[in-house]
């Protein structure tokens, strides 16, 4: 299968690319610098340009759309909302034109409304899932949950299309593990605004890969997410500190996540493996 994989030069892209590679599948990374390999296919092309996505789209059987600008402040919001809005519809209507019908897209769990919000988000209950209402707030978790619009109606145009929204946490590599064991977090809030989530990057891979294997028609939009959460305080200490009167639809034990990840485990075969609790994920 011939994948092209647009920000392919970053940290989660070139982690796609490998594992792809790996499996015997033919690359293209299209982004705006090169990758750190130099032995990989690469274009360099500027997704807000309809012209130079659709023409370096070209005969590909699936693509995975992971260029942005991946935060409110690392430019001005009507850049954020230029690259990533724009860029998304270049993606998805050059893959609806040519006919490619499977498509991955880098979302966030921010579609909702989360991390940068100004003040505590507003939850209708926990865990989140996929159903709970978007309340986005700044420019970069709007031009997530606009991406997600025009899915749907990507979708709509073109029945016979498949494009997965992947609704990532912030991504982590197990090389940070060690030190996040030596010092745990025991402070309250902490990441409230982000419910206290996070990914492993092998998790957030593997969702890249088994969404590329699904055989149903549509959009759907999936939270990506460690089972646990990064804080040592148990998970009910922490929505009694917070979130107190925000509705529980069941008790949460241990340090289990504020995701519910059911949904992705039903349509995508997926579920998070890995924690950094587990002390073999620093060896690996």
């Amino acid at each position: 299968m011939k994948v092209i994989v647009t920000g392919g030069s970053g940290r989660i892209g070139q982690a796609v690319v490998r594992a792809l590679l790996e499996r015997g599948d033919e690359v293209l990374v299209l982004d705006m610098k090169a990758p750190e390999d130099k032995r990989w296919d690469f274009v360099c092309a500027d997704i807000t340009d309809f012209a130079q996505v659709i023409n370096n789209l070209k005969g590909a059987d699936a693509v995975v759309h992971l260029a942005a600008i991946p935060g409110p402040w690392q430019d001005m919001p009507q850049e954020v909302m230029r690259t990533n809005v724009m860029g998304t519809y270049n993606v998805l209507e050059a893959c609806r034109q040519l006919g490619i019908h499977k498509v991955v897209v880098a979302s966030s769990i921010n579609a909702i409304g989360l991390s940068y919000n100004k003040e505590r988000p507003r939850l209708d209950y926990l865990p989140v899932d996929e159903a709970h209402p978007a309340r986005p707030e700044d420019c970069y978790s709007l031009s997530k949950w606009l991406g997600e619009q025009i899915a749907d109606a990507m979708v709509r145009l073109e029945p016979d299309m498949t494009i997965v929204s992947l609704r990532f946490h912030g991504v982590v590599s197990p090389e940070w593990y060690p030190r996040w064991r030596q010092h745990q977090r025991h402070d309250i809030p902490g990441n409230f605004k982000g419910l206290w989530g996070y990914v492993d990057i092998r998790d957030a891979v593997d969702a890249v890969l088994k969404s590329l294997a699904v055989e149903w028609k549509g959009h759907e939009a999936f939270f990506i997410c460690a089972a646990d959460t990064s804080s040592a305080v148990p998970t009910m200490e922490l929505v009694k500190a917070v979130y107190p009167d925000v509705p529980l639809k069941r008790e949460l034990k241990g340090h289990e996540g504020l995701f519910d990840l059911s949904k992705a485990q039903r349509l995508l075969g997926w579920q998070p493996k890995h924690s950094w609790r587990q002390e073999e994920d620093a060896n690996e």
